[in-house]
């Protein structure tokens, strides 16, 4: 009976030691995925919030549109859009995608990114992106 016990246990020592192991490749796996999308979204934010400096002496001429927001939000860029992307559990990848598309808006509409619509613009495309993907 003992020798069926230290058996089975032994059996169980096994499966549990391949879970573990799998676990720990998993969280780790997990980790550097993290550390990616943090390394991500600090580019972007840090590109953005560059962009911005470099319009700020044209944003005063920019006309008030559908994005323009009256107040500037106290958050960060940068903690904006990680609150977004944790919130949400959206991929890294919409993030990128929305800038490529906030890009490419820009540059065919000549429009300008301020500090008073990057809020509303970042959200809108990233939604647009979300759209496209469900279809």
């Amino acid at each position: 009976m003992n020798d069926t016990k230290g058996s089975i246990s032994t059996n169980d020592n096994s499966n549990l030691s391949k879970e573990a192991e799998s676990n720990f490749e998993n969280r780790n796996q997990l980790e550097v995925n993290n550390d990616l999308d943090n390394i991500i979204i600090d580019s972007i934010s840090f590109n953005l919030e560059n962009l911005i400096r470099a319009n700020q002496n044209v944003a005063q001429y920019c006309p008030q549109d559908l994005f323009f927001l009256s107040f500037i939000p106290k958050i960060s860029l940068n903690e904006y859009i990680r609150n977004l992307v944790k919130q949400t559990n959206m991929e890294i990848s919409t993030l990128i995608l929305a800038v490529i598309y906030i890009d490419r808006f820009c540059y065919k509409n000549k429009y300008t990114i301020t500090k008073n619509n990057i809020i509303r613009i970042l959200l809108n495309f990233m939604l647009i992106k979300l759209e496209i993907q469900s279809r």
